[in-house]
């Protein structure tokens, strides 16, 4: 959690806060912003000065924390929204606003744009809708960042149906969730729309897709992703990693096994691509494999 104060020289005030810990905080030009971490779930108050030394004068001022769980916080602003719509329609007939405030938009896109993430995701949800491609957007990705990979899923899937670029990135953010949370499920539901997007877009996935289907088993779907990638992508970066990965596949003890195969991607590896992470351990398996295969005496 962030709180963001607008000034220099705040300052927090000791008290009893047993439920939520203090990380530290962070000083921009015009404003202080400090993180904390939930303990518990409840409701707390966290009393801040401001210290101005020119005039001798304090500022005192209270922020009120309620720790929810997801489903609690998801309710809360569904009923926001729901008495927002109300209001408006006693007021002019129509729905409350489309647009988030313009303001409170623009700092949330800075602070994203800059790597913020901490700062920027208060400021989003502060102003979330969940008919906003663009915050369902923002959020997932900062979710995602911060290595909650649910959370960011369920963002992500309420844009699947959104305009590009939006609906794309969904598909995209979905698979990548699906490997951070280790979800075959996930990861096969979205493979298929994974493989109908641009080239350009699906590089990393492809490679991090394979990977994980080889770890869970899945070795022909593996070798089918390795073989599209390759038609994808016949050069450029990923391609030692992509062949690596195909040594390694058909080394493995699997229907699909090919010994003289595995040797000859783990030389391209070698050979081709001198400087690659992976070439010093693809010299160490041409050689086991020389040994024990093709060099027995």
């Amino acid at each position: 959690m962030v709180i963001d104060l607008e000034g220099r020289g705040w300052l927090l005030l000791p008290g009893d806060r047993r439920g939520v810990s203090f990380l530290g905080s962070q000083s921009g030009p015009q404003r202080i912003s400090f993180s904390f971490k939930a303990l518990e779930l409840g409701e707390y108050e966290l009393a801040f000065q401001l210290q101005d030394n020119a005039r001798g004068a304090a500022t005192g001022e209270v922020v009120r924390l309620k720790v929810l769980r997801d489903e609690q916080f998801r309710e809360m602003l569904a009923a926001k929204e729901g008495q927002g719509a109300v209001q408006g329609a006693g007021q002019g007939g129509g729905p409350p606003p489309e647009v988030a405030d313009p303001a409170r938009l623009l700092k949330a896109e800075r602070l994203f744009a800059g790597g913020y993430y901490d700062l920027a995701l208060p400021e989003y949800l502060a102003i979330y809708r969940e008919a906003d491609p663009l915050l369902n957007d923002r959020l997932a990705a900062i979710y995602l960042q911060k290595g909650e990979a649910a959370a960011a899923a369920k963002f992500y899937d309420r844009n699947l149906a959104s305009a590009p670029p939006f609906g794309r990135n969904a598909i995209v953010g979905l698979v990548r969730a699906g490997l951070a949370m280790a979800s075959p499920e996930l990861v096969l539901q979205h493979l298929p729309a994974l493989l109908e997007l641009p080239p350009e877009e699906t590089r990393a996935e492809l490679l991090g897709v394979a990977r994980f289907a080889a770890s869970q088993g899945r070795h022909e779907l593996a070798l089918d992703i390795l073989t599209q990638y390759l038609r994808r992508f016949p050069r450029g970066v990923g391609l030692d990693a992509a062949y690596f990965q195909l040594a390694r596949l058909y080394e493995l003890e699997s229907p699909l096994r090919d010994v003289r195969l595995a040797r000859e991607y783990y030389r391209k590896v070698y050979e081709e691509f001198p400087e690659s992470e992976h070439a010093g351990e693809a010299r160490r398996r041409i050689l086991y494999l020389d040994r024990y295969f093709f060099h027995v005496q």
